[in-house]
Formats: structure tokens, sequence, C-alpha cells
């Protein structure tokens, strides 16, 4: 048997494994799919008013993680000694 036959044989036998294994773990998959489907869903679950206005969605994400970072610079939340705080764009 060559080389490339037995590579070949190989690779052939680990797709086999992984086809088994996803075969085997199938319902485990759909659970996870239909959770992330759910969560998304209640996430995007929100008005259109409310997403333009910020009050949901990704841009409220942002402006959360802009409240925190202002926050945490600002000293109102309680720091470990010798912590740093890199903020993104300075230098």
């Amino acid at each position: 048997m060559t080389y490339l036959e037995q590579k070949r044989l190989e690779a052939q036998e680990n797709y086999e494994a992984e086809v088994a294994y996803f075969k085997s773990q199938e319902p485990m998959f759909k659970k996870y799919i239909e959770e992330e489907r759910e969560k998304q869903a209640k996430e995007m679950s929100g008005s259109l008013f409310g997403m333009l206005s910020g009050q949901s969605g990704p841009l409220a994400m942002i402006t959360k993680l802009e409240a925190d970072k202002e926050k945490a610079l600002l000293g109102a939340e309680p720091q470990a000694e010798g912590k740093k705080i890199e903020v993104i764009g300075e230098k």
C-alpha cells in the first residue's frame, strides 16, 4: 500500500468516525440549536422604537460597556491593587 493510499484510508476512517459522532450526538445538537434560536428571538423581541433609541440590542450593549469603562476609569468600582485598566485606542 502506498503512502497516498494509507493517508486516504486514514482520512476516510476519520471522516466516518466524525459522522458517527455527529449522528450519535444529534439530539444534543438539535437542542442546542433550538436554545440558540429561542435566545436570539428573545433578544430581538424588543420594540423597534426601543432598538432605535438604544435601549436594547447591540447599541445598548456598546453603551453599557462604555459606561462600565468610564466607571472603572473614575474609580467608581473597587479595583485590586496593581490592576491596570487598558483603554482601547490610547497608548
